[in-house]
């Protein structure tokens, strides 16, 4: 089976010594969905794009290994990743931005299977109409004849998929899939996700803020709060009994004013301690130290000092 393990991620701006991913963690296995979560800013995409090989110039990656079946993509001596479009492939948010619109959307399909499989240009056009047949659209012929300007947004996410696709990738990375389509189209793409992880066999990480999508599709979950990984496990465990205070903030509100009670200790949780420190009610002076994330059981883990470990302390 084709795991993706991913330990002590860390990324920060070129010439400045704050951290803006901090010693993240997690694994994906083959045909597993993890739910990555958080708020806006909290990461998600960084952690992506670092795990692919694109950050931007002036963001570096600065520590970490990143494994798929056991097959190091990081260079440590440069800090630069090498992978394959066979190991990993991404999903971006806007598929009508991310898609060339000056070629039609069948030959963006085939150039990908030309360049990546090595098929001659007549058995790549046909194997791209049978890529999008293969997500659900609807008369793939016509549709490989358009431009993405002549397709839906629901529409465009789909061709988005099938190159995606197109190599079969053993991990798949879908960054906010479903942003501005209408909850019907969200409703298909997440099932046809879920769909490819199974009968594909990818492994698949779901950035997402809908955790109701979260519930319902991912194995398991990590939580990320400014560029610390909060909390990751089982989903049911994670949603249902959350040991680190940031999920269970995430959970009962979205938005939440801070807590009016959270202690003055002058400490830059932010800088040097936890990430969450300064919005939390349970912060004291060690928590102006990072937490590392601890295992509180064989598939759960938690970032935090003072972990909520009673039935009354998840209400």
């Amino acid at each position: 089976m084709s795991e993706l393990v991913v330990e002590g991620l860390t990324v920060g701006i070129r010439g400045h010594s704050v951290d803006l991913l901090r010693d993240i963690s997690f694994s994906v296995a083959s045909g597993e969905i993890l739910g990555m979560v958080g708020e806006s800013g909290s990461g998600k995409t960084m952690a992506a794009l670092a795990i692919m090989g694109l950050l931007p110039p002036e963001i570096e990656l600065r520590a970490g290994s990143v494994r798929i079946d056991n097959l190091e993509l990081v260079n440590q001596a440069t800090m630069t990743l090498q992978r394959s479009a066979h190991q990993l492939t991404m999903i971006f948010q806007q598929p009508q931005a991310a898609l060339n619109p000056t070629m039609k959307v069948g030959n963006q399909v085939s150039r990908v299977l030309q360049m990546h499989r090595g098929l001659s240009r007549a058995e790549a056009k046909q194997r791209a109409v049978q890529l999008l047949d293969r997500v659900g659209i609807a008369g793939p012929d016509r549709v490989a004849r358009a431009y993405p300007h002549q397709l839906s947004g629901g529409m465009c996410q789909r061709v988005m998929i099938a190159i995606a696709l197109a190599c079969k990738p053993q991990i798949l990375l879908a960054d906010e899939p479903t942003t501005a389509l209408d909850v019907t189209i969200q409703a298909q793409v997440f099932d046809l996700i879920a769909e490819v992880a199974r009968e594909e066999g990818c492994g698949v990480i779901l950035i997402t803020h809908d955790l109701a999508a979260v519930s319902e599709l991912c194995d398991r979950v990590a939580v990320l709060y400014g560029g610390q990984l909060m909390e990751s496990g089982s989903t049911r465990k994670v949603l249902d009994e959350p040991r680190h205070p940031y999920s269970r903030f995430l959970l009962d509100a979205g938005v939440r004013q801070v807590d009016s009670n959270t202690p003055e200790l002058g400490v830059n949780f932010a800088l040097t301690g936890c990430r969450f420190g300064h919005r939390c009610s349970r912060a004291d002076e060690i928590c102006g130290t990072f937490p590392p994330l601890s295992a509180l059981t064989a598939d759960r883990g938690v970032s935090c000092h003072h972990p909520l470990v009673r039935l009354e302390e998840f209400k």
